[in-house]
């Protein structure tokens, strides 16, 4: 029973970390402050409250989202949370359309840990390096087509794992169709399956 027991455990855990491989990327975002007394002293160990608003198109802008954040400051009054895993008072991380236009991050702080908030201040939101990088994925239409002139591939993946490069799936079932073609020239290779 007990080697059962520990089978189904293992299972279960292999699971969960397969499950966790095909995870999107989570809707929040870090935040980092030390919090100050009026004297410019940091406040250790002390039990705050943050409200934040992300607003749109200006420090005055529409709240697009906002939540507040009740914790316990460092041992040096540093506060270090994620921005959307808070307590919402409105609106929702995954429905803010960050392209739509500029967006900046308003923060309020009660630093006795009620909800008397004052505001700290307000700071547009700037891309991340990653996220400039990302942004060339706009311009991908689907479905892609591109016609190349060169001998160079329209497209080129290397997997220098040992899993595939990629993998394609068609849902049709009338008639001979693939998710993916390809040829490999290579006598012991495969192009796309």
């Amino acid at each position: 029973m007990k080697k059962l027991i520990l089978i189904l455990i293992m299972i279960i855990n292999w699971q969960l970390s397969i499950d966790n491989c095909y995870a999107q990327a989570p809707n929040s975002f870090s935040y980092q402050a030390v919090v100050r007394n009026n004297s410019g002293v940091a406040m250790p160990n002390q039990l705050v409250n943050f409200r934040i608003s992300i607003l749109q198109g200006s420090t005055s802008g529409t709240s697009v989202y906002t939540e507040t954040k009740q914790l316990t400051t460092s041992s040096g009054g540093l506060a270090d949370f994620q921005v959307g895993t808070g307590t919402i008072v409105s609106g929702t991380m995954a429905a803010i359309n960050w392209s739509a236009n500029t967006h900046f991050l308003k923060i309020e702080l009660d630093a006795t840990g009620g909800n008397t908030f004052v505001l700290m201040g307000t700071s547009q939101l700037l891309s991340v390096p990653y996220a400039l990088d990302a942004k060339k994925a706009e311009s991908l239409q689907l479905p892609f087509t591109q016609t190349e002139s060169t001998n160079l591939p329209a497209i080129f993946i290397t997997n220098t794992g040992t899993g595939h490069a990629i993998i394609g799936e068609n849902t049709n079932n009338s008639g001979l169709t693939y998710g993916v073609q390809g040829t490999s020239y290579s006598p012991t290779g495969v192009g796309v399956y």
